[in-house]
């Protein structure tokens, strides 16, 4: 039987033909299915050069490994997936094929978050569907799982209406927020004077707040309700335990000298006057304010950072926001101080960044 392998059932063609593990799935995980499963057809005798760590399933058709000569089937990969260990291995289509290809660490993550839910809702801590909301949250996808269950269980639930201001820039809180229903505004009074403006539209799955907590200072941005919704609040304690520690990995100077020297990149967040000032040779600007909007086209994934400011806050800020976005970045501890300065090459122009 041919599939639609592009259509938004992919998932349902794999519970419904009871492949494991997916048939055990709960049917909320499927906004999650496309960042790690991939469907591919093969027609009678093309090949398919596969990653190490890959787990096949094979849908219909026969497809043989040309390490071992194993020839994988459907009764074959139904009950399990058959992993293909090797970067490089061969698949080669026996008949016409259809293949489904999963990243062995995702649907291990998946499948951790699937008992993460089920244990919550046995055990009657934060409800399971608000915990299937959440995991769209980028901070808590790459989060250790016995720090995300730790984090659901101090969080708040409030419901909010259109209109509510959550945030108001240029006022503290200590308050991290995720937004699990509802839609928000984030909107930025400039500097001098102008209109504010917005930055950033919010939904589902989106984060908040995090700047202010790390850096111990107020909002840059305010925040509004444009629908009703619901919002988990996390306290700044518990923020900076669970959620920032384990994701913001921060490095020595002497450290950072020994990264750049093996090919990492200097990323600044500071302001461009600042950079003007002092910048590490051949660092990459990009100020903090515009990381959010930027990051994508200005930064590579292929790349590694070493990121910087002046005290190590707004840099700590900058890791946590890429690293909940799949960079590989550090934080300089402590930031530009005097003893990096001997890290320093003094320009008397910026080096802005260049966008793709």
């Amino acid at each position: 039987m041919k599939h639609n392998l592009f259509s938004s059932d992919a998932f349902a063609i794999l519970r419904d033909g009871q492949f494991q593990p997916y048939a055990q799935l709960d049917a909320a995980l499927k906004n999650q299915f496309c960042d790690g499963v991939r469907f591919v057809p093969l027609r009678q005798g093309e090949r398919l050069t596969t990653l190490g760590g890959t787990q096949v399933s094979v849908l219909s058709g026969k497809a043989r490994l040309s390490s071992s000569g194993c020839t994988l089937t459907d009764s074959l990969t139904r009950a399990k997936p058959f992993m293909v260990s090797a970067r490089g291995d061969i698949l080669q289509a026996v008949d016409d094929t259809e293949l489904a290809l999963a990243d062995r660490d995702f649907l291990d993550l998946v499948g951790a978050w699937h008992e993460l839910a089920r244990h919550t809702q046995e055990t009657g801590g934060v409800a399971a569907e608000r915990l299937k909301q959440l995991q769209r949250a980028a901070p808590f996808r790459r989060m250790p799982l016995e720090c995300v269950e730790a984090a659901f269980a101090c969080m708040r639930a409030r419901q909010v209406v259109a209109g509510s201001e959550i945030v108001r820039q240029g006022i503290a809180s200590d308050t991290f927020f995720t937004l699990t229903s509802g839609c928000a505004e984030a909107w930025q009074q400039a500097f001098n004077g102008n209109a504010p403006h917005k930055v950033a539209d919010l939904g589902p799955g989106d984060t908040f707040g995090e700047e202010a907590l790390i850096g111990g200072s107020a909002h840059k941005v305010s925040v509004r309700m444009v629908s009703d919704g619901e919002l988990l609040e996390l306290p700044r304690m518990e923020f900076l335990a669970l959620v920032a520690k384990p994701l913001i990995q921060e490095v020595t100077v002497a450290t950072a000298k020994s990264m750049l020297d093996s090919g990492w990149s200097v990323l600044d967040v500071r302001y461009a006057e600042e950079f003007e000032e002092g910048h590490i040779a051949g660092a990459q600007l990009l100020p903090l304010q515009d990381l959010r909007r930027q990051a994508e086209t200005s930064l590579s994934r292929t790349e590694r950072y070493v990121v910087l400011c002046n005290s190590g806050k707004r840099s700590a800020v900058a890791a946590l926001i890429l690293s909940q976005r799949g960079y590989q970045v550090v934080s300089l501890k402590n930031g530009l101080r005097e003893s990096a300065l001997d890290l320093l090459t003094v320009h008397s122009t910026p080096q802005t960044q260049a966008v793709a």
